[in-house]
């Protein structure tokens, strides 16, 4: 009845076919909406064109009383699940059905009920912060087993394997938020004996990093076991499900956006991503939750971002879901347009995403003091509180219709470069110290919004490779931002790539395993002496036919021999240059850059460029239009997007293999199309 396969979702029509399809879902809270209301709510979804209905199912709602469940509405109308589910089923919508434990959800203590909290057997993180229990505690999973036991029992006939609408189950929320959040491992017991199943006598408490030394190996070690911690506790949650009689595909999403004043940024999306880089399984779909706010020109980056991330860590041709696709926000400021809601939406499209859930849907009321903002949780939902339309509901009514006309068998976003990503370098989720802080500005200036900034706006559609656990041999060509440390396996790799394909390093060359020690790999495989300036207050590089200020270090070579060229200097010293191997190039770039000004992209053009790498889209005219390419099996689709307040006008040109096309394409300020080609 349900399959995963080709990036998306397949499902059976009423003729018993298997037919592929989007997931084009908004998420309505029953429990926040007059039960003699739910029937509006799934008309208005249904005439903005979804397929599907997604909804918190909260455990403090159903067991308000330890031990009294209600999915009937004995106590109260809002409270009959079951009724509202086959409501949705009437309305020939599918149901996504998130059952926890933990909701957050704007729910006090994020959805656990209150009489679980004030348990004195239940072992917490932070004692200020009573719902922060260990994943592990079996005192905790034991409740949380007879919850699913309870709320199982029910729903679990209603699958679409056995005549249903539910077609997944998400389980938990936002796994590891806030830990994240609070920068707080588990040092309980139940903590420290998982750990020390795995090899670690006791976890650290001092996690402050001052330099990359002997100690610094053991802490990154520490991090990345939380992947294996997170994925315990999952299973443990899957085992309940499965035991309970769920034979449909799970769900997980994950956290990827922080909020910085009026915007969310995703400059953490890599680190919370990679914990769950053990989770791949072919029944289980890795979802984002996506809340840029306003989203334009400056930060449509941070989407595709999060996107390629979810794509490392998720199964082949599985779909990828965004679980929380901001068609609002909790507070009403920032507002959140329709050109926002439009514009995320066909970027997420655009990128790859085949399962969509637009949330909130619909605004509602908090009943018996459920909610941490009193009665209130409109959202700026496309429906507001009292039933009434916004007009960001014709944004998702209008694309809608361009996702049912697509007509997919398959979807598949067309790269033209490979990023290498380094997990080490993204395991800092509970390190702190100066070191840290600044290693992580860093990260954020010169790699986020730095070389991946300059790829997204010159339309150089990339993905990432993991590293370590990836085969890298056989690709063209290779990027790679890199630090002075890298483990020596990681650094052979690379030099054994270069030899036959284009490895392209920016920022600095790896001098120093996690231990702090001189490795001399790529001394020797260049035959050259690396140096790193700190100083300056002001530093310029002259770079192919630019001199450009630089506000980071610098690292220069200085080679033994003449089999280089140069194309960047500081002071005289190379600072930038290509190396021919036995079949491919050594390219390194010295220094930091941050996306500020627009001759930049010349500068990654050229780049790139000499390391042969020939985009599958060109821009003629305006090339600020955003551009990608989607393989959808029978012809291609081209997405272009306008984030400015100005319109946009140019011709894309399309060469992949045997497709070459023109393109005229107008964009009005602020809007987005998807072309079948």
């Amino acid at each position: 009845m349900i399959e995963l396969k080709n990036n998306l979702v397949y499902l059976k029509d009423e003729k018993g076919a298997l037919k592929p399809m989007l997931i084009y879902s908004g998420e309505i809270h029953y429990f926040r909406i007059p039960s003699d209301e739910w029937e509006d709510r799934l008309n208005k979804a249904k005439k903005a064109g979804l397929n599907c209905i997604s909804s918190y199912i909260p455990w403090l709602w159903h067991e308000p009383e330890e031990g009294k469940f209600d999915f009937t509405g004995l106590t109260r109308p809002e409270r009959n699940l079951l009724k509202f589910i086959e409501l949705v089923k009437e309305h020939n919508l599918y149901f996504i059905a998130r059952v926890g434990p933990y909701f957050n959800a704007e729910l006090v203590f994020d959805g656990l009920p209150e009489w679980l909290v004030k348990k004195e057997n239940i072992t917490r993180l932070d004692e200020k912060i009573p719902h922060f229990i260990s994943y592990l505690d079996p005192v905790f999973l034991d409740y949380v087993k007879k919850w699913y036991q309870n709320l199982f029992k029910h729903i679990s006939e209603m699958q679409i394997t056995k005549g249903g609408n539910i077609i997944f189950v998400q389980l938990c929320n936002e796994i590891g938020v806030l830990n994240w959040l609070n920068k707080q491992p588990d040092l309980t017991e139940h903590g420290e004996k998982f750990f020390r199943e795995h090899s670690i006598k006791s976890q650290p408490r001092n996690v402050n990093v001052n330099e990359i030394d002997d100690n610094f190996e053991e802490l990154i070690k520490w991090e990345r076991l939380y992947s294996e911690y997170f994925f315990e506790y999952f299973k443990t949650l899957k085992k309940f499900a499965v035991e309970y009689g769920i034979e449909i595909p799970f769900i997980v999403n994950i956290a990827q956006f922080e909020d910085y004043h009026d915007r969310g940024r995703a400059f953490d999306a890599v680190e919370t991503a990679i914990k769950f880089d053990k989770f791949k399984s072919k029944d289980l779909i890795l979802g984002g939750d996506f809340y840029p706010k306003r989203l334009d020109y400056d930060n449509f980056h941070d989407v595709v971002i999060a996107i390629e991330i979810l794509k490392t860590i998720s199964i082949k041709d599985n779909p990828l879901f965004c679980m929380e696709l901001q068609s609002g926000f909790i507070y009403d400021r920032p507002r959140i347009y329709p050109s926002d809601v439009e514009l995320l939406t066909t970027t997420c499209i655009g990128h790859g995403i085949t399962g969509l859930n637009f949330y909130m849907f619909s605004g509602g009321i908090n009943f018996e003091n459920i909610g941490v903002y009193g009665k209130w949780h409109d959202w700026q939902s496309p429906i507001s509180s009292d039933g009434s339309l916004k007009p960001s509901i014709n944004v998702i009514e209008n694309i809608s219709k361009i996702v049912t006309d697509l007509n997919i068998s398959n979807f598949e976003k067309v790269y033209d470069v490979n990023i290498g990503i380094y997990k080490p370098y993204f395991s800092t989720m509970f390190l702190k110290g100066e070191f840290i802080d600044e290693f992580k500005k860093e990260r954020e200036l010169f790699f986020h919004d730095g070389l991946l900034r300059l790829l997204a706006t010159s339309n150089v559609n990339f993905r990432f490779i993991d590293l370590e656990e990836d085969e890298i041999k056989g690709l063209k060509h290779l990027i790679v931002f890199s630090f002075d440390w890298m483990d020596e396996n990681t650094q052979n790799k690379l030099i054994d790539f270069a030899q036959n394909g284009n490895l392209v390093v920016f920022y600095d060359i790896p001098i120093k395993n996690l231990k702090g020690e001189r490795t001399y790999i790529f001394e020797k495989f260049l035959n050259a002496d690396i140096r790193k300036f700190n100083g300056f207050a002001y530093k310029f590089v002259k770079i192919f036919d630019f001199e450009i200020p630089i506000f980071s270090h610098i690292t220069t070579v200085k080679f033994k021999n003449s089999h280089f060229k140069p194309f960047a200097t500081f002071m005289g010293d190379c600072a930038g240059f290509i190396k021919e191997t036995k079949n491919g190039k050594f390219i390194f770039v010295g220094f930091g850059i941050n996306q500020r000004f627009k001759y930049q992209n010349e500068l990654i053009k050229s780049i790139l460029e000499n390391a042969d790498v020939k985009p599958v889209l060109l821009i003629k005219g305006d090339d600020e239009i955003h551009a990608s390419l989607l393989n959808c099996g029978e012809r291609y689709c081209l997405f272009v997007a306008n984030f400015h307040e100005e319109p946009k006008k140019g011709t894309i040109l399309i060469k992949k293999d045997d497709l070459s096309s023109e393109v005229e394409v107008y964009l009005e300020p602020r809007k987005s199309k998807i072309i079948s080609l």
